[in-house]
Order: structure tokens, then sequence, then C-alpha cells
């Protein structure tokens, strides 16, 4: 007998059947599966020389054993048959029948029936009804088993009387031939019994109400009722099946002894493991995993599938691909150290990305300190810190390159110096919704960073490697079933503010068509190309001082990462003329930014706790009046340094002055509040609503869009969870990761409750902030759901413009307002600059568009004709 073959592809196939059965990678799928009681009675066997009325002797049975159980080791790939021979004719043959050559045929032909049949099925049975539960969703796939026990009589007088019910004896009632008439319309064409006309009738109605309701019994639709035995269903704990009969009824967990043999002992002698339940390799956080192949532009990867059912609630996606550590450039390591990224190399054959890369080199994230439910986030999962770090880690539902899914491309926060595309858990939004996932490493501290003398780079390293992960996803991306056409970066923290520097950079430009900045929106020191100060101090604090540039450079590019790392401090932006034509300040107030989708926003309280925990100056207690003029200068340096040159002492004052009502100014707690509050509106809010102003202003392009669409938020709900903060602590930083990561969705290691008590309510807030982000990275609007997973009745988001200035207040009950916090938004954003010596400007210039403010359009057009020149 030839057996067919299935090839282990990557694609179709990514394991073998017994395996995918094994761990239950199926699709959801409700199932009605079954066999006949003599699947090799007469017609598979009729080519069996040794097989017939006679019997078979037991020279035949363990002669042609082997060469028919290959169906059945040929599933484990590579096993030999020889393994289990002994312990299958042990299971089938009474040693004191061994002899009787009836006896043998009967058993030979029922072992490869239960091999060949029986076992697979219930094997799948148990498989689909042993599916996770996912909330809100049934709670898991319907199973239904069958029997056949009846064999047709027009059959009998063709077969040997030992036959039963044979090999597709059960196609003949399914398909309603014993209801054909003869010729003349007036007599049955067969002579089946009526008994079996009436069975031929149940079938094909249990079969319809199937596909029609997934309940064999529920005949509602049906064009015709008929009063049928209840066929129960297929659980892992009943395994109940139907004996389909003339007279059927219904039994349970069908010839079981023999079922555990072939699903449990045999694979066992194989040396396969038997999962009883669905597995979990990760320590509770995700699915068991298996293989699929993708090409990319270097060569072939090897990633993983995981379930996420278990573990995610109300997940669409029961798995996600993920391909993990794929390098998007060569190792920036000795000499590359401090150098603009490099293409990698190709490589051959399949590269396995089935493990996290090395992470940036850095300390312990501070986060991971405030709380345990931050791991969740923060935590690592490499088992590395290596300069070798610039990898990338995809999740889609979807490989196929005709998907065209909306693409999120994250780029991680952790203040430049901590963090890692690992460390958040993009299987949860890739499971919730139909969107391929991007998470990035880049460099961090001074190794991103630090300025240089080289023409090609004089600094901006770790942002210079986004823009090279965002040309990978363009040349990669549509073969991981996303569409380079539809790409949305977004971050949150510093990285948000590295998505509002790409929002500002022309050398970002075509990479990227929307962007989200949570928490964080251009701020900070910024520097003159040329300007190597920090470089020299770095230099002397490793003992690299040298009256040469080059020598200095030479021995810094020889430190190990160890010594390196003692030095990293908080990053700087270099106006390179490259990717920065000018301060981020000036590009924002002069609408120089390219024109793309923005959602962007900001928590209540930016600076209730994760920045200020610990900070003796700043808690339950209040802070006093000494305290507050002691460490404003300091904490402001930050709004100061994008001014570039700019003094503190010159804002000081009127900040108090705007701050501070003269009759509290002695009330610790009332100093306490103010202080945390204008530290989160200088910092975060100022800097997105000028970001929004900027977007939201420039003006109309012929044949595009009217205007770039903005969205502006205020997160206003603090999580229940959170009550180990102090009192006084609103939405605290990085609260908003949690509801976008779809955090209070996550189930325990039971996969039956849910890992954190979050309220309902704050469910359905992260689910409201997930369907708002992916539809915006969908469609260009959070109130568009075209092509979306799942709907959800949501808040209408309004539109900010210039005039409206409209923004959604995020909460468990969400509603729309305008002009978040007037008054002080125009005190940082207008008042402050004229402080700083700076005009502020209310019309646009800009990459784009005709209509630039003559003065600005001239300063940008010498300035980039000027670095033109430069790089040839």
């Amino acid at each position: 007998m030839v057996i067919q073959s299935v090839v282990i592809d990557g694609r179709f196939l990514p394991q073998s059947p017994w395996d995918l059965m094994n761990h239950k990678f199926i699709n959801r799928v409700d199932y009605l599966l079954g066999t006949n009681n003599d699947e090799f009675g007469y017609e598979l066997s009729a080519g069996f020389p040794y097989v017939d009325a006679d019997g078979m002797t037991r020279t035949e049975f363990e002669t042609y054993l082997p060469d028919n159980l290959l169906q059945t080791t040929g599933q484990y790939l590579g096993s030999s048959v020889n393994t289990i021979l002994q312990p299958v004719m042990d299971e089938y043959l009474d040693p004191g029948m061994a002899d009787d050559p009836i006896y043998l045929r009967d058993q030979y032909l029922q072992l490869l029936m239960d091999a060949w049949f029986t076992a697979p099925t219930v094997m799948m049975a148990k498989a689909e009804s042993g599916m996770p539960a996912v909330a809100w969703e049934a709670p898991q796939s319907r199973v239904y088993q069958y029997e056949l026990q009846h064999a047709p009589s027009v059959l009998g007088s063709l077969r040997p009387p030992y036959v039963g019910v044979d090999h597709a004896d059960d196609l003949y009632l399914l398909f309603g031939i014993p209801l054909l008439r003869d010729e003349k319309g007036s007599y049955w064409k067969y002579s089946f019994t009526q008994e079996e006309r009436d069975l031929s009738l149940d079938m094909m109605a249990y079969w319809v109400n199937f596909a029609t309701n997934g309940d064999p019994n529920d005949s509602t639709g049906a064009a015709r009722m008929r009063d049928m035995v209840h066929w129960p269903r297929f659980t892992s704990s009943s395994q109940s099946y139907l004996q389909l009969d003339v007279t059927s009824s219904a039994d349970v967990r069908l010839r079981e002894s023999r079922m555990k043999f072939w699903n449990e002992e045999v694979p066992r002698l194989l040396g396969k493991h038997v999962h009883n339940s669905r597995t979990d390799t990760n320590g509770g956080s995700h699915g068991a995993s298996y293989a699929t192949v993708v090409s990319t532009t270097h060569g072939d990867v090897r990633g993983s599938e995981f379930m996420t059912a278990s573990v995610v609630g109300n997940a669409v996606f029961d798995r996600v691909f993920t391909f993990k550590g794929i390098p998007y450039a060569a190792p920036p390591v000795g000499d590359l150290r401090w150098r603009p990224p490099q293409d990698t190399g190709s490589w051959a054959g399949v590269r396995d990305v089935t493990e996290f890369g090395s992470r940036c080199p850095q300390d312990e994230y501070p986060l991971l300190r405030v709380h345990p439910m931050y791991a969740e986030l923060a935590a690592y999962r490499s088992n590395s810190s290596s300069e070798d770090c610039l990898f990338l880690n995809v999740y889609t539902p979807n490989v196929s390159a005709t998907a065209n899914l909306p693409v999120m491309v994250w780029i991680h926060g952790g203040g430049w110096n901590y963090g890692s595309g690992e460390t958040y858990p993009a299987e949860i939004p890739t499971s919730l919704h139909n969107v391929v996932m991007v998470t990035v490493n880049y460099r961090l501290g001074i190794l991103g960073s630090l300025p240089t003398l080289d023409d090609d780079a004089p600094g901006n390293f770790g942002l210079l490697d986004m823009i090279k992960s965002l040309e990978w996803v363009q040349a990669n991306i549509r073969n991981f079933g996303g569409d380079p056409d539809r790409v949305t970066i977004f971050g949150e923290s510093a990285g948000g503010i590295a998505v509002s520097l790409l929002v500002m950079s022309p050398m970002a430009t075509g990479l990227f068509h929307r962007a989200i900045s949570q928490s964080g929106v251009v701020s900070g020191p910024v520097t003159q190309k040329g300007d190597i100060t920090r470089t020299e101090t770095v230099a002397r604090g490793l003992n690299c001082t040298s009256s040469s540039y080059d020598d200095m450079m030479s021995c810094l590019r020889g430190l190990p990462t160890e010594a390196v790392l003692l030095k990293m401090e908080p990053s700087i932006k270099i106006v390179d003329g490259k990717f920065l034509l000018q301060s981020p300040w000036d590009l924002m107030n002069q609408k120089v930014v390219n024109r793309v989708d923005y959602l962007l926003g900001t928590n209540n309280d930016e600076f209730g706790f994760y920045f200020f925990r610990g900070v003796p100056y700043v808690d339950a207690d209040g802070m006093s009046r000494a305290e507050f003029e002691t460490h404003l200068p300091y904490d402001l340096q930050e709004v100061v340094d994008q001014y570039m040159g700019g003094s503190v002492d010159a804002i000081l004052q009127p900040v108090m002055d705007e701050y501070l009502d003269p009759g509290m100014a002695d009330d610790p707690i009332y100093l306490r509040d103010q202080y945390l509050k204008l530290m989160t509106d200088s910092w975060y809010v100022a800097p997105a609503t000028m970001m929004a102003q900027a977007q939201s202003g420039m003006p109309a392009v012929a044949g595009e869009a009217p205007h770039n669409r903005v969205y502006q938020y205020e997160l206003q709900h603090v999580a229940s969870v959170f009550s180990f903060r102090p009192p006084y602590t609103k939405v605290d930083h990085t609260d908003d990761l949690f509801f976008a990561f779809g955090i209070p969705l996550l189930r325990d290691v039971t996969g039956n409750s849910w890992k954190y008590n979050f309220t309902q309510e704050e469910r359905d807030l992260s689910l409201d902030t997930m369907a708002y982000w992916v539809n915006f990275a969908t469609n260009g609007d959070p109130n568009d759901s075209t092509g979306a997973a799942r709907m959800r009745d949501m808040v209408h988001w309004p539109r900010y413009t210039s005039s409206s200035q409209s923004y959604l207040k995020l909460d468990v009950t969400s509603s729309a307002d305008v002009r978040l916090r007037e008054s002080r938004m125009r005190f940082w954003n207008e008042e402050v600059p004229r402080l700083m010596g700076k005009h502020v400007h209310h019309s646009r210039a800009g990459f784009h568009g005709a209509t630039h403010e003559a003065s600005c359009s001239l300063s940008v057009l010498v300035l980039t004709l000027v670095t033109f020149y430069l790089m040839v």
C-alpha cells in the first residue's frame, strides 16, 4: 500500500501533524468527526493476500505488520517501527489465541483500524475540545464524535460475512443514496431498508444542523425537522460520542484503553512527550511555540507561533507568529562604535529567530524597582546584554505577503539609558487586533548619543538606529503580513520623544505614515554639530584624554563595554544638518515637520510618583518653600536646554508667579502639588500641545488631505491596582502603558482567572485604548474601525485643530473637551520662549507646502543647501 506523505514546509505545515495536535496548535473551529467500526474490514484489505475468509497465520501477522505500521510511525518523523512491534502485539494478541487464524485476522484488522483511523480521530477531538477558553467568547470549540455502527444491507452480499461497517460505507448514507428512485420514479433504486433510509435522513440532518448552527442537535433554520437522538458534545473530560445506527445511542470513551495505548504509550515509546493540557513555555506569560519560515532581504528566518488564548482574555487570534532577534544592522562594535548603523550581512540557509537578541548595554531598569507588576512591561526577556544589540522583533497574526495589515513600530522608553524592544508584551495587542507589531532595540546612553567630529554622523546614533530599523521595515514587512504603506511609529516617554524627533527629521520622510507619542514630545539638551565638550569630559573620566581627536576616539572605541557603561549620561540631541536641520523647538515653532497623522497625549500627573519616589523634597508631607526654590532651577533645566543657550534664571520668577498663589506660599501640600503640576506641564503637556499645533497648523497641499489629522488625549483614570502609591498621586508616568499593552487582560497560570485585580471598567478602558490606537494606525482616525478585528462602541474622539484644540479625556467614562490647560499652555509655549529670546511663529514653514513664512523658508533653504554642499 502506498502511504501519502505530507511536507513540513514552514508555511502550510509548521510542524508535523502529530505535534500540532499534541500541542493543540490548531485553528479554533467547531469540529464533527468520526469513524466506521471496521475501516479495514474489506476495501482497504482487499489487496492483502494474507487476509481472507480463512484468516491469517502468525507468520503472516508478524511479517506484514511492520510495513502496515509505517503509517503510524511515519508521523513521528524518523522513528523506527521496530520500537513498537512487540508492544503492539502484546496489546492485541492473547497468547492463548496466538495460533488461531480467524482471531489473528480480526485482531490484525482491528489494530490497523485503531492505529490508522480511530486513534488520530480521538486525538484531534481532544485537541480541539481542549483548547482554552477565551473571555467573552464561546467557552471552547464545540466537538462532536461518532462511530457508524450500521453496515448497509445492500452491501452484505458483496462482502465476506466478517466485515462490519467498512471504509467509505458512511458515504452512501451521508449523500442520500438510499433515497434514490429508479428511472420511473416509482420505486427505490436500491434495496435499502426503511430504517436505513431514516438513518440516511438523520445523518444528513445532523451534518447540516452542525454546519448551520455548530450543533448537530440544533435544527434552527433547517428545511426539515427530524426527531433524532440527542448527540452529546465531546469534551476532554466526558469524551462522549454517538453510536450512529438505525437505533442510535450515546456512549463515552470510545475504545478507551486502546486509545490510551496509541495516543499516549506509543508516542512515549517513540520518544515523544505527550501533552495532556495546553503547554506554557514562558513562565506563565505566553504559550508554547512551533516554527514558521519567512524570507527577508538578508535571508530566511524561522520564527515561532505562540498560543495566547489562555493568557490573554478576549483574544481574537488564538496564536501569534513571533520573530525575535532579527538583526537589522551590523553589530556596532569595534571601529563601528559611535558610527552610523551599517547594513547587516546576509546568511545562508534559515536563521533561527525564536529567541530575543541581546539588549543594548544598560544598568537595571529603575521601573523594575517600583512594583512587581511593572515586570510585565519592563522585565528583560533576553539572557544577555551586548553592544551587538541592533535587533528587532516582529509579532503578526498572519504571515501571508498579501495580508496587508497595518504596521505599528514600537520605540521603547527608558530615559535613553534603559529599556529594550523585548520587554514590552507586544503579543497581547497583536492577539487582540489585526495588526503587525514591531519592537526595536537602539543604542542607549553615550553609546547612542556621544557627539563626535565625524562628518557622516556627529552623534544621534540611537536615532539613526531607528531610521535603519524603519528602512528594514519598508524592505521586509510585507512578507510578515504587513503593509509598508501603513506604518505607524509609536512610543512612550523617551520613545515618544524619539517619535517626535523622527517626525521632525527629513531622513525619516516616507519611512512611516502616522505617529503616536505617549507622554513624551521632544525636550531636553540640544547642541550643535562640532560641540564635543561632553565627549572630552567622558574621555577624561575614562583616561582617554589626548591632544589628538583621532587618538581620543581610538582610545574610547577600544574600551570594554563595562568601562563605557560606568559613564552612561543623559542623552543629547545634535543639530547635525542631516537628522536635525535645526533645534527641535525651532522646527516645531516654524512647523518644519513631516506631514503625518499624529496621535499624542499625556497622563494627568506625569510627575506624581515614578519620577519623585524616594526624592526627599517631595513626599506625603509636602515640600517647603525653600525646597521649592532650591530644586526648581535644576528641574527646569530640561526645559531651558531646548532653547540652546538660554539661562534658567530668566524664567524662575515668572514660573513661580504663574504657579504660586501668594496666600498659599507656605502651605507644604499646596507647594508640592503645584511643583508636580508645573513639572508635568513644562516637560510633557506643553511640548505635546506645541507639536499638536505644529502638525494641525500645516496648510493644505494640492492633491492631499486638507490637513494632517491630529488627535490629542489626556489619560485621567487612576488604575485601582496602584493602591501602593501615595494618595495624592493621580495618573502617573507610564500608567498608560498598562492599558495600551493590555495588561488588565492577562490571565493567571490556570487560564481561568485574571492575573491582576483590575476592574471590569479598567479592562474595557484597556480594550478601548488599544482599539483607538489600532484604528488610528489602520485608518488615520481613532474612531474609524474599518478593517478592525473587533468592533467596540467607543466615545467619539474629536479631531484636534488649531482653532478647536479638541482632546479626549481618556477614562473609564471618556468624554471630549477643548483647550487642555489653556492658560498654562500659553505660558509655556508663548511667554517662556519670549523670555528666552525666541520669536513665536503662528504661521507655517515646513518640509512640504507652498505658503512658508519668507524668513523661515529662506533660512531652511540656505541651511539645506549648505548641508548638501558639505556632504559632497
